[in-house]
């Protein structure tokens, strides 16, 4: 019984999966409840595994597909009629004398050797894989080329979310940015730490960050299946694979299909491709744009940090205004010779409309030229 194994999860041996319940529910249903509980002794590594593989062996019995070669097993009889005549005690035999490597020529033996059981809900499967390897090629097929490549990893370990995650109902107290490089260290430690000892708090981490950028940056409404003008336009459709890197950190990569850009490249391959082509272009730089010196990207108005301040002030005072202003002049040949940068040039946003104090350096500016280092 799972309680027994893990009294820490279940400290008066009570609430397994199997337990007998006012209200019956299933085993893979209590799994799932397990996994969505916010105490910290049920994100550990430890348990989600034994869960994962729980799980995993009961949907293997639900929606498991054995499949044999159809040839009879004998000469004389069918396929069909060959397993129908085999019985479970046969089986058993069979199968414990190919674990222990038994020379077996029976049928029963013969039909497991040719039998492969395969399963798609399970994520890891090569069933799993073919099956989604052909819902991609559908939208493929579908809507043509994918849009847009994105790729959106975030980065646990400096995550203050997953201590919170790990550490549901506790006080935490966030370091303070004047704190001593030591404690900075050791809280450091403490983050590395508690993502290695609770994954189940990254992967709610993780969960949380992709429904925010469904919902919020791409707009796209999951019960209607139907998008909105977000971040990159109007979605049509996606699809995504989620992976684990070397460091068990979660990322995932995404195709994805916009409507516009979808319009833009149909008129392409039309009579006026260059007056497409631009219109592609400006569309392009009107979601996806790059800018060091747009407006105050570039400063620090927090100056709570004495070092920090002192870095630029001394930054500054070494920083000749000539070097500034000729680096600028170099980028604005440049892109004038690049006919391909994806920058869009507007007046607003010219060099040369910057303010005088946000090129020269002040206590809470960080100098401009530190950008070209």
């Amino acid at each position: 019984l799972l309680e027994n194994v893990f009294p820490v999860q279940f400290p008066f041996g009570r609430g397994g999966p199997k337990e007998k319940r006012p209200t019956p529910i299933s085993q893979e249903a209590c799994l799932q409840h397990y996994m969505r509980l916010s105490m910290p002794q049920f994100m550990r590594g430890d348990f989600i595994l034994v869960v994962l593989t729980m799980m995993n062996r009961i949907r293997s019995f639900q929606t498991g597909l054995i499949t044999a070669r159809a040839s009879g097993l004998s000469e004389r009889q069918t396929f069909a009629e060959s397993i129908s005549m085999l019985t479970e005690e046969q089986i058993r035999t069979a199968a414990e004398n190919i674990d222990n490597n038994v020379a077996d020529n029976s049928p029963a033996a013969d039909f497991l050797r040719r039998s492969d059981t395969s399963c798609r809900s399970i994520g890891y499967m090569p069933a799993a894989a073919s099956a989604n390897r052909r819902l991609m090629y559908g939208l493929c097929d579908r809507f043509g080329i994918p849009h847009i490549f994105f790729t959106i990893c975030p980065d646990d370990e400096r995550s203050w979310r997953v201590r919170l995650w790990a550490n549901a109902g506790c006080n935490m107290t966030m370091p303070s940015l004047d704190c001593d490089e030591s404690i900075c260290i050791y809280d450091c430690k403490m983050r590395r730490e508690t993502r290695i000892r609770y994954p189940g708090a990254c992967a709610t981490e993780y969960q949380s960050v992709i429904q925010t950028l469904i919902k919020r940056l791409f707009c796209w409404d999951s019960k209607k299946q139907r998008g909105k003008k977000g971040i990159f336009g109007t979605m049509i459709a996606f699809t995504v694979a989620h992976e684990e890197q070397m460091r068990k950190t979660l990322h995932g990569h995404w195709l994805i299909w916009i409507k516009e850009l979808m319009h833009y490249r149909e008129k392409l391959f039309k009579a006026n491709a260059e007056e497409a082509r631009r219109a592609f272009i400006r569309y392009i730089d009107s979601i996806m744009n790059s800018s060091y010196l747009e407006g105050r990207e570039l400063t620090v108005e927090d100056t709570s940090c004495k070092v920090c301040a002192q870095q630029n002030m001394s930054t500054a005072e070494t920083m000749p205004t000539n070097d500034i202003s000729q680096t600028d002049m170099d980028l604005d040949e440049r892109d004038d010779n690049d006919t391909t940068t994806a920058a869009a040039r507007h007046p607003e946003t010219e060099r040369d409309s910057i303010p005088n104090d946000h090129v020269t350096s002040h206590n809470n500016v960080v100098p401009v030229m530190a950008s070209y280092m």
